[in-house]
């Protein structure tokens, strides 16, 4: 367990990304546990954003769950690699919404789940491919779509067995 904190700033240009954009504070606690046969990923998180140029904000609240099934492959432990089975469950909760700096009553939630697939390349560099799959919403867009996120970890540790 634990808990973490994470700051997104409105930092760019107009004509490339992110100017004008609200700021995000998102705070949370952790909870990871390995089952015999499953590792569990979980958190639950607050998002609290400040007005963008149009005086548009939104506040978040999400419950986010994904356990993992270890693929033990012969091929893949010997060379220090891992390959994992997923699947994200999240929940959101979007409230204080306004919209050009009047307040919005209606509230928003998404609950989506994401089948995935996780790879270890080696101690540096990971991948991960999700097809997230909105299941049931109010005032939010559901969507189908592809991720693919690449993760790059350096850590004193590691940098200095380099």
């Amino acid at each position: 367990g634990g808990g973490f904190l994470a700051i997104a700033l409105p930092v760019g240009f107009e004509d490339i990304m992110n100017a004008g954009n609200f700021a995000t504070m998102t705070f949370g606690a952790m909870y990871n546990k390995a089952f015999p046969l499953v590792t569990l990923l979980s958190n639950l998180s607050y998002s609290f954003n400040t007005e963008d140029n149009e005086k548009t904000k939104i506040d978040n609240l999400r419950l986010f769950a994904k356990p993992e099934y270890s693929l033990n492959l012969k091929g893949l432990s010997t060379r220090g690699q891992y390959l994992g089975l997923n699947l994200a469950l999240a929940y959101d909760f979007s409230f204080n919404r306004m919209e050009k700096g009047a307040s919005v009553d209606e509230g928003a939630h998404l609950f989506a789940v994401a089948p995935g697939v996780y790879y270890t390349f080696n101690k540096i560099v990971s991948a991960e491919m999700e097809f997230p799959i909105s299941l049931a919403g109010q005032n939010q867009p559901e969507s189908q779509a592809f991720r693919l996120e690449l993760f790059f970890t350096l850590d004193e540790g590691l940098y200095n067995s380099l």
